[in-house]
């Protein structure tokens, strides 16, 4: 199976756009074993040395030089490798002293057509198997890498192009990882958003005014969208992050814009289109100052080099697009909204509804101790000081006592064991220990599947490693 993981399938994988390499490791190795007979090599006058220069120039590939036409330019290579071993057998030994005279290798040596000495045992579900490990372009995408790989197998496997004989299953799959995080930031997003929606509607008490923002919010991440396209960003967990903190600005500037416009509207008993105009006016330059203020806070981090602007690049520039287009929104989508819906002579009714109503009453209560309870506070604004500075020396403290890591962990719904024995472990010891854990996991009903893999250590000092993933 590793011959034809290596001889037939690799070349079909690395062919995949995307793809940088493919390596297999596991399954057992065809190796064509060369034992010689010491005493009779001797009677030759011949040594092992003499054996082993004659096999490596036999065993050679020639170039030819380039082979053109009018139709084709390609470099020719004569096949000088070993195929079988009657070949091996056939290699001729010049004896010592003698040039004229020459021996096969069969007459010094039994050549035997076996496997090699298997260091890396691979298994699966408790079944020895090869590992075929895919590695991607730096600049290629891993979604699309892992469909196109995918859907190349799939083909393979319809064609009849792998044997039956062979099953195959994907150990480590980015791909659903990188799907899920994406759908699950994209849900709570969503969420998000209904939820400040509600919190609006609730504040507001109006159909009107909550349809005016809900209307704006939309249209304010597509243009984020357009120009996320623009600076070709794509939609991951840090791009989504940096537009779910656009989506908030959104709404303190729209909420201001609209509470001044329908302040105008109701209060100075202005028309739709001059209380929009001049309550727009009014607030233009402090939403600007705001937002701008907002957006130079959170620029310096695209200054940021190292493996920290891979993480913080994209979440910036989405953050920095949603601050413009939230900006924009408010400043012309909302004023413009407010006053073609104010020309609407409908009302719901639902802000004298008994909920809305009963919030309400909460909402003035709360003002109402506020107000009672300032002059209070005021009356003790040295104990105030010393509180704020008290909590600022506890926040200081509890800053010194948290951890410090480049990334937090992430759970991907993957358990791996790593067992690594004393130096000098038989490779028989390793496999029979190993195999005493894959049976205790096999036992556990929520187990899918599990892998095993065992490499020897990189130097004497280090034992043999085994890795189970489950």
């Amino acid at each position: 199976m590793r011959d034809w993981v290596e001889n037939q399938l690799t070349p079909q994988l690395v062919a995949i756009h995307g793809v940088s390499g493919v390596e297999a490791a596991g399954g057992l190795q065809r190796e064509m074993e060369v034992v010689v007979d010491q005493e009779r090599l001797r009677s030759y006058g011949l040594g092992l040395q003499e054996v082993i220069q004659s096999l490596q120039a036999e065993n050679v590939d020639i170039a030819a030089g380039w082979m053109t036409s009018n139709t084709f330019d390609v470099m020719a290579t004569t096949d000088g490798m070993f195929g079988s071993e009657e070949e091996i057998r056939n290699v001729l030994l010049s004896l010592p002293g003698n040039a004229d005279r020459r021996i096969r290798l069969s007459e010094v040596a039994d050549v035997r057509d076996g496997f090699r000495d298997q260091r890396l045992h691979v298994r699966f579900d408790g079944n020895p198997a090869a590992q075929v490990s895919i590695f991607k372009l730096p600049q290629a995408n891993t979604v699309e890498v892992v469909d196109a790989v995918n859907s190349t197998l799939e083909r393979l496997e319809r064609s009849g192009f792998i044997p039956d004989d062979i099953e195959y299953q994907a150990i480590g799959d980015p791909a659903s990882f990188i799907r899920g995080a994406i759908s699950s930031v994209g849900t709570a997003a969503i969420l998000g958003g209904v939820l400040a929606m509600s919190m609006v509607f609730l504040f507001l008490g109006s159909l009107r005014k909550s349809f005016v923002i809900g209307l704006s919010l939309p249209i304010a991440i597509m243009a984020t969208f357009a120009l996320m396209g623009l600076g070709d960003l794509t939609l991951n967990i840090i791009s989504l992050g940096g537009l779910a903190l656009g989506v908030g600005l959104l709404l303190d500037n729209a909420i201001a814009m609209l509470e001044n416009i329908y302040r105008h509207r109701e209060q100075l008993n202005e028309s739709p289109e001059e209380a929009a105009h001049l309550g727009a006016r009014e607030v233009s330059s402090a939403i600007i100052a705001g937002t701008m203020t907002n957006l130079a806070a959170v620029v310096p981090f695209l200054l940021i080099t190292g493996m920290a602007a891979l993480i913080f690049r994209e979440l910036i520039l989405t953050l920095s697009f949603a601050i413009i287009a939230t900006l924009a929104a408010a400043l012309t989508l909302v004023p413009m909204l407010a006053a073609l819906l104010s020309h609407v002579r409908f009302e719901s009714g639902i802000a004298r509804s008994a909920p809305l109503r009963a919030f309400n009453g909460l909402v003035g209560g709360l003002r109402k101790y506020y107000r009672r309870s300032l002059p209070k506070v005021l009356r003790f604004r040295w104990g105030v000081i010393i509180l704020a500075m008290a909590t600022l020396g506890v926040g200081a403290y509890l800053y010194t006592q948290l951890g410090n890591e480049f990334l937090p962990e992430v759970d991907d719904g993957n358990v791996s064991v790593r067992m690594v024995l004393p130096p000098g472990t038989p490779p028989q010891e390793t496999n029979a220990a190993a195999r005493r854990i894959e049976e205790a996991v096999q036992e556990m009903e929520h187990v899918e599947y599990q892998y095993y893999r065992r490499r020897p250590g990189r130097t004497a000092r280090h034992g043999q490693r085994s890795d189970f993933a489950y």
